[in-house]
C-alpha cells in the first residue's frame, strides 16, 4: 500500500472538528474516534461527533487505548461507552504507553479474545506498529492474524508488517506532522492522523465494520404439510393440490355444512367458514389460514351455548331430523 489514498481520518477530543461536510467533501469516508483508554477513561468528544459525521454521510469507528490494565475491566469500559451494533468499526490501539504500562501480547490476544465474544470473533481491527512487531517478535501468529491489522508506520518506501500478517489493511503513514502527505485535512483543524486505503470508496464502506455482506440464504424447503390460505374465489386449479375440496370436505364433516364438494370457494363456501370460524371462536373473516385449517384438523368441538340456552344439536342428530323432514315432505306430497 505504498501510494497514498488518504481516506481514513482517527481523532480524538485533541483535534477540533469545524465541518463534518468538509471533511466528507474532502474525499473522507471513515472515522475512527477515540472512545476509552485504560479501564476508566472516556473522550468526551466520542458520542457527541458520532451522530454529526454520520449524518454527513460518515462512516464511524471507534477505538480503544490500551494499557497493561485489567483486560476484562479494558474490554467492559469499552463496551459501556461504544456499545454493541453492527455499524461500528471496533479497534484495539496497541502501542506503547506513554505512562509505561504497555499491554503485553498476551493481554492483547485476551483483549481480542473477550471483545470477539461480545461484537463477533475477529471483527475486532488491530492497530500498532512497533509494538506488534516488538511484542510479538518475527514468529507468525495466527489468532493475530485473522484480525485486520491497521498500520502505523510514518514512511514513504520499505513499510513493513508483522510477520503474523501479509498485509495491512488500512495504513497510517502521518499524524500531520512526521510523514508523507497529505498531511491535515479541510474540516478538522491543526495535525490530524491520516490513513491511506488501497481500495475502492465503496471497497471501504462494505468491509468497514468487520461484519461483511451476508452470505445468500438457501431457499426454505417447502413444507408438504403446509396448506394455502385461502379465501372467497380460490378454486382447486390455482393450487398444486384439490385444497378447496379438502375444506369442503372438512366443513361437511365438522360442521354438516352440506356443501357439494366442486373445488369452487363461492358464496356458500364462504358462508360456511365464516359459520365454522365464530362456531368455534376463530377470527370470522371467511378466511382460511392456519388457524382454521389447525382447527378443522384437530375437530376443535365448537363453543358450549350461553348459560339458559339449549345444547346444540349433534351433526348426527341433525341429519336425522332433516332426513325425517325429508320422508315426511314426500309423503305429504304423495296424499294430495
Amino acid at each position: 500500500m505504498a501510494t497514498i489514498n488518504r481516506k481514513v481520518l482517527d481523532i480524538s477530543h485533541h483535534n477540533d472538528v469545524t465541518s463534518w461536510d468538509a471533511i466528507r467533501n474532502a474525499g473522507i469516508v471513515g472515522i475512527i474516534h477515540k472512545a476509552t483508554e485504560g479501564t476508566g477513561y472516556t473522550d468526551d468528544q466520542y458520542v457527541k461527533r458520532c451522530a454529526p459525521a454520520m449524518r454527513a454521510g460518515l462512516v464511524w469507528g471507534a477505538y480503544h487505548f490500551a494499557n497493561g490494565s485489567d483486560v476484562q475491566q479494558q474490554v467492559d469500559h469499552f463496551l459501556d461507552v461504544v456499545g454493541v451494533d453492527n455499524d461500528t468499526l471496533y479497534a484495539l490501539d496497541w502501542e506503547d504507553d506513554p505512562n509505561g504500562n504497555t499491554m503485553s501480547a498476551a493481554q492483547a490476544k485476551e483483549f481480542l479474545q473477550l471483545i470477539g465474544q461480545e461484537i463477533g470473533m475477529y471483527r475486532c481491527v488491530v492497530y500498532s506498529g512497533n509494538t506488534a512487531k516488538s511484542k510479538l517478535g518475527s514468529t507468525p501468529d495466527e489468532f493475530f492474524g485473522k484480525h485486520r491489522l491497521w498500520l502505523a508506520q510514518y514512511a514513504s518506501s520499505g513499510i513493513t508488517v508483522q510477520a503474523s500478517w501479509d498485509d495491512c489493511w488500512i495504513w497510517q503513514y502521518s499524524d500531520g506532522n512526521v510523514g508523507p502527505g497529505p498531511h491535515g485535512c479541510p474540516g478538522c483543524e491543526g495535525d490530524v492522523d491520516t490513513n491511506s486505503w488501497g481500495g475502492t470508496d465503496q471497497e471501504l464502506r462494505d468491509q468497514w465494520t468487520g461484519i461483511g455482506p451476508l452470505p445468500p440464504q438457501p431457499e426454505p424447503e417447502p413444507n408438504p404439510d403446509e396448506r394455502p390460505t385461502l379465501r372467497k374465489g380460490d378454486e382447486d386449479a390455482q393450487f398444486d393440490g384439490p385444497y378447496v375440496s379438502e375444506l369442503q370436505t372438512d366443513l361437511n364433516r365438522e360442521n354438516g355444512a352440506g356443501l357439494d364438494v366442486d373445488g369452487d370457494f363461492g358464496g356458500l363456501t364462504d358462508e360456511a367458514v365464516r359459520s365454522y370460524q365464530r362456531s368455534r371462536g376463530l377470527d370470522v373473516d371467511g378466511i382460511v389460514g392456519e388457524q382454521t385449517w389447525d382447527a378443522l384438523e384437530q375437530s376443535a368441538p365448537p363453543l358450549p351455548p350461553p348459560p339458559g340456552l339449549p345444547t346444540p344439536l349433534s351433526n348426527e342428530h341433525q341429519n336425522a331430523i332433516a332426513a325425517i323432514a325429508m320422508r315426511s315432505s314426500i309423503a305429504s306430497s304423495a296424499s294430495l
